[in-house]
């Protein structure tokens, strides 16, 4: 077979790759595998023989599964692939001459185990297994034998011949002149030995190489050798395919591949629910064989103490889908994807605003540049298909503003609506299951608003638990079928000027589940866009709604419109006219508070805000102390908390700057 043959060939192993190594029902949709996945997010596809997650997007055939499973690329990933799905060239083949091969080989194999074997003839043989502590009883009651110049095994000259089924078996060279290879396999390389331990009830240990297998059945208990420690899934195949009672007992070797192997093994025996146990009874030995050559009596503990010990209990129900820290820096993880690149990524996000503000633009705005893929707030939308639900609209109101957004072109493709919808108790997330199913490339659904598809709290539930417990479920509908989704939302009525983001209607739980939030706050007349969340940077943005094109625009920064406010009002202010007025033949200035407004009167003809009292004097001076310096040069000193002799004075200095001198 050709490798495009068995590449297609290979493709078919898929389902049943997918339920051996992950232990899934394909019937229906199951966890993936490559991220956190509490509700089932991937589907195989009969049809196409694929994988596809609607969570984190992963589509592929089972080479794309595997290469994403063992972090490989290029031809790794095939190599690999072969490998775990037990497909050889030499096996796969479907030429006319392949039946006749396989046939003369196996037939070459039974030839040789057949003539092997072990007795008083074969006094290389006696003397290697009884320096690895294994009697010729055993060696002939586990079919043990010897070859010597045997052609077929070329270049080792003298071997033990340890079987591996009945069409496979590796060769030992135990000459101690031989300067070469030391062991050949000849049969199916990943076929073990001892399988047959499955048929009985008694303890089964699990051990590396053969030797150590023969070691423990030496001892007098079963053992299976997986030959290797990447044949941990061979192993679990041939579990599967006998199904033994027996208890498992996974004694591999102390080095670090042997522990890898082990929890592999461990991972395995849990999902098909084996009663098994983990045991070292090599000790401080490198391995059972080690341990057998020179404590005997220790080995022999150690397996009784073994087959007695209480078994793993039976995993039942539901397990915590769990990755280690090696295995989550090693994984091959998508980026995280946005919609408006840096303010609005993929999952549950929230627009809050005071009725009115006309969120509902905005919202519209962004629905639009996302179907076009155009410019939105000044930054390039990525494109996908948009499903909106404007719960508070008619549908003459939804058309008077697509056409007022929209005045000279069609509507985009890919933009859809509805005003009608069922609350989350009464079947919204079916609903939207179902959309997506026939609308796979929706990446942003808007809903205008949240409290349209409230479905009320529960008895005795309070707002919190309310609000996590809806929002959760609305979340994970987004990381499910990796889209985005834009709740808008009201703001409460007391408003919080020092904090946006503590105006959001409802409790800590709508702020603390929501990915992103967006708030719209309206304050003295001026528009804020405030922008948080956890995979973004903050933003505040000056905003501004322009009723020529009806849509809202950026007018920049929202910090640095703050501090241009700021300075406009500073530089018009009466009460910093009437310093420097003071300060234009004085260099410096003291006077109490009634003092200087006193003097704001004489010299403007009237009583300002920021002097109404004494108090709010105070406030507004050591609000703009900082400006004073900078912007002119005025050092102000605030007074003492109780004053000096009782009087509480303010200070003004002028700094007066040198020229500078210049030589000629």
């Amino acid at each position: 077979m050709d490798s495009e043959e068995m590449k297609e060939r290979a493709k078919l192993e898929l389902e049943p790759y997918l339920n051996r190594r992950f232990g899934v029902d394909t019937s229906r949709n199951f966890s993936c595998p490559f991220h956190e996945d509490k509700n089932p997010s991937m589907s195989f596809d009969r049809n196409r023989n694929k994988v596809h997650c609607f969570s984190c997007g992963f589509d592929g055939d089972v080479f794309d599964l595997i290469g994403r499973d063992y972090n490989l690329t290029g031809a790794d990933i095939f190599t690999k692939g072969y490998a775990v799905l037990g497909i050889h060239q030499d096996t796969m083949s479907k030429t006319p001459t392949q039946p006749e091969i396989i046939t003369r080989e196996d037939e070459e194999i039974k030839m040789l185990l057949s003539k092997s074997k072990v007795d008083k003839d074969n006094p290389n043989a006696i003397k290697y297994l009884n320096s690895r502590g294994i009697s010729i009883e055993s060696a002939n009651r586990l079919g043990i034998g010897y070859l010597e110049n045997c052609k077929a095994l070329h270049p080792i000259s003298q071997a033990i011949i340890i079987p591996r089924g009945v069409n496979a078996f590796t060769a030992r060279n135990i000459n101690p002149c031989a300067d070469s290879e030391r062991i050949r396999k000849r049969g199916h390389q990943t076929a073990l030995f001892g399988v047959r331990a499955f048929e009985h009830t008694q303890p089964i240990f699990v051990v590396e190489g053969e030797i150590d297998a023969l070691s423990v059945e030496e001892c007098g208990y079963r053992a299976i050798a997986l030959g290797s420690v990447t044949n941990v899934r061979n192993f679990i195949d041939a579990y599967k395919k006998h199904s033994p009672t027996a208890m498992i007992c996974v004694s591999l070797d102390n080095d670090d591949s042997g522990k890898k192997a082990t929890q592999e093994l461990q991972k395995e025996l849990n999902i098909l629910g084996a009663k098994y146990v983990t045991c070292n009874i090599s000790g401080e030995y490198k391995d059972p064989n080690e341990r057998l050559v020179y404590d005997r009596a220790g080995l022999e503990k150690a397996l009784a103490e073994a087959v007695k010990s209480e078994p793993f209990p039976v995993p039942k129900g539901k397990r915590l889908n769990t990755i280690t820290a090696k295995e989550l820096k090693a994984k091959n993880l998508p980026p995280i994807q946005y919609i408006i690149p840096g303010i609005l990524p993929y999952g549950l996000n929230l627009l809050a605003g005071k009725p009115k503000v006309k969120k509902s633009w905005l919202a519209s705005d962004l629905a639009i540049a996302t179907a076009k893929g155009s410019a939105f707030l000044g930054k390039e939308a990525n494109r996908g298909e948009v499903l909106c639900l404007a719960l508070e609209d008619s549908e003459n109101r939804i058309q008077d503003r697509q056409n007022k957004l929209l005045p000279n072109e069609n509507p985009p493709e890919g933009l859809t609506f509805t005003n009608e919808a069922s609350t989350i108790k009464d079947g919204i997330l079916e609903e939207l299951d179902n959309y997506i199913i026939d609308n796979p490339s929706t990446k942003l659904i808007v809903i205008d608003t949240l409290e349209y598809i409230r479905g009320g709290a529960g008895k005795g539930e309070n707002a919190y638990s309310y609000d996590v417990r809806e929002l959760k479920e609305l979340s994970k509908f987004a990381k499910r079928h990796s889209l985005c989704i834009l709740l808008i939302h009201h703001e409460r009525k007391a408003i919080d000027k020092t904090d946006p983001f503590a105006n959001i209607l409802g409790s800590n739980g709508i702020r603390g589940t929501v990915d992103t939030m967006w708030v719209l706050s309206e304050i003295d007349g001026r528009v804020t866009l405030h922008i948080k969340g956890r995979d973004i940077d903050d933003y505040s943005l000056a905003m501004e709604f322009d009723k020529t094109i009806w849509r809202w625009r950026v007018l920049g920064n929202a910090e640095d419109e703050e501090k241009q406010l700021a300075l406009t009002a500073y530089q018009n202010c009466p009460v910093v006219e009437t310093i420097m007025h003071k300060l234009s033949t004085e260099k410096t200035w003291k006077a109490t508070a009634q003092e200087i407004q006193h003097d704001i009167h004489a010299h403007i003809g009237g009583f300002v805000p920021e002097a109404v009292t004494p108090e709010k004097l105070s406030r507004y001076l050591k609000s703009i102390q900082s400006l004073l310096r900078t912007q002119d040069n005025i050092i102000y000193s605030r007074p003492p908390k109780n004053g000096v002799r009782g009087i509480r004075w303010h200070s003004f200095s002028k700094i007066i700057t040198k020229p500078d001198i210049q030589i000629n």
